[in-house]
């Protein structure tokens, strides 16, 4: 009797949805001499010596929760060693209690 053996298929790698392909951090480098843009939930982790919010004006977000922007904003906030430049240009309630 003769015993055939199936090859197992090749794994396919996972399909990344759209949100994780657009937060994946790339080749960061700290001692790169360059400009970082990304989104404040993307930062979560990461640290520069400046960082600049600009759109504070603007949160929260029409629909988004306030405590949740507040936290997305202490975690963005949180990522200067040394400068921290928040840009606010239309008066709101978030802006005012900052």
């Amino acid at each position: 009797m003769r015993i055939k053996r199936h090859r197992k298929p090749a794994r396919r790698s996972k399909e990344r949805s759209p949100r994780e392909r657009t937060t994946k951090r790339g080749d960061y480098n700290p001692g790169a001499d360059a400009i970082q843009v990304m989104t404040m939930k993307v930062s979560k982790g990461l640290e520069f010596p400046v960082v600049a919010l600009s759109g504070v004006g603007h949160m929260p977000a029409p629909g988004e929760d306030e405590t949740e922007a507040a936290r997305v904003f202490y975690v963005a906030a949180t990522r200067a060693t040394s400068k921290l430049l928040i840009r606010a240009g239309r008066p709101s309630a978030f802006r005012s209690r900052l």
